[in-house]
Order: structure tokens, then C-alpha cells, then sequence
């Protein structure tokens, strides 16, 4: 019988206060969590609600041997998180499709977003273009930071 490894994860949440998630409570902001198995992290990173920014103490993306993208969501209006997030989600995955007006599509859109219990909406072409204004901001900030980044590990 193999013995399983557990983890240490400090995990950033921005969902209300009692959002549960691989059989873990997570309260918004920083969560730290003790005795994660490889499938609970797996889990909990996949959660759009959930950004795992530590492992064991180390740097998530040092160790995955990825580059972290940041992208600071504290500012957004929580009724418009899901949404954004779903946007981001499906920039980063290259399924965020957009319609001839380059907004995304309303019914897609819908079938992405993971509403926290309780705060389903009603999606709208209103709220899904203020989600988008505030989205194509944090990706155009995002990616030129990473131009920035680019440019002076270029320079080295």
C-alpha cells in the first residue's frame, strides 16, 4: 500500500466566505491549507474561484515549471467576478469566442460561468459588456507586463 503525499497550499480565493471546494472551506482572500492530496490540488487549481499561488511553501508556477500569470481581480465589482473570470479562463484556453461585434457570445459565455451558490444571474448583453470593458483592460495590462518581462530577460 503506497503511502499518498500530501501538500501544503496557500490558495487565494475570491469567493464569499464559505465557498467549498475538494472538501476544503475557503474564506476570500489568502487560505492556507494543510494535507492536500495530488487530486484535492488538482481540484482546487482547476476552480475558477481558486488561484494556488504556493506549494509546500515554494511558488506555484516554480513548481509546475510555469510562468505565473497574475492577474489582480481585487478590484473588479463582485457581481461581475464570474463572468470576468470565465472571460480570462477562456482567453487563457483559447475558447473565448467573439461575436461579430468582438464581444463574446452571450449563450456561450452563460455555459462557462461557474456562479457561486446563491449569486446566479441572469446574463445580459449590459452586464456582459461591462464585464468585457473591465477584461479587455486587465488582459491588454497583463500582456504588456509580459512584453516588459520579455524585453529584460532579453537584456540579461
Amino acid at each position: 500500500m503506497t503511502k499518498a503525499i500530501l501538500y501544503s497550499l496557500l490558495v487565494i480565493s475570491i469567493g464569499a466566505a464559505g465557498y467549498r471546494r475538494a472538501g476544503f472551506g475557503f474564506t476570500k482572500g489568502e487560505n492556507h491549507i494543510e494535507g492536500v492530496s495530488q487530486e484535492a490540488g488538482d481540484v482546487i487549481n482547476n476552480d475558477p474561484f481558486l488561484t494556488v499561488r504556493e506549494v509546500n511553501g515554494e511558488s506555484y508556477s516554480e513548481v509546475n515549471g510555469e510562468e505565473a500569470a497574475q492577474i489582480d481581480l481585487s478590484e473588479v465589482p463582485e457581481n461581475l467576478l464570474p463572468i470576468i473570470q470565465a472571460m480570462l479562463h477562456g482567453h487563457q484556453e483559447k475558447t473565448l469566442k467573439l461575436n461579430a461585434k468582438k464581444v463574446p457570445d452571450i449563450a456561450e459565455l452563460e455555459e462557462a460561468i461557474k456562479w457561486t451558490e446563491g449569486s446566479e444571474t441572469k446574463l445580459t448583453a449590459a452586464l456582459r459588456d461591462e464585464a468585457w470593458a473591465i477584461a479587455e483592460d486587465l488582459l491588454s495590462s497583463d500582456e504588456a507586463s509580459s512584453e516588459e518581462d520579455a524585453k529584460e530577460e532579453g537584456a540579461e
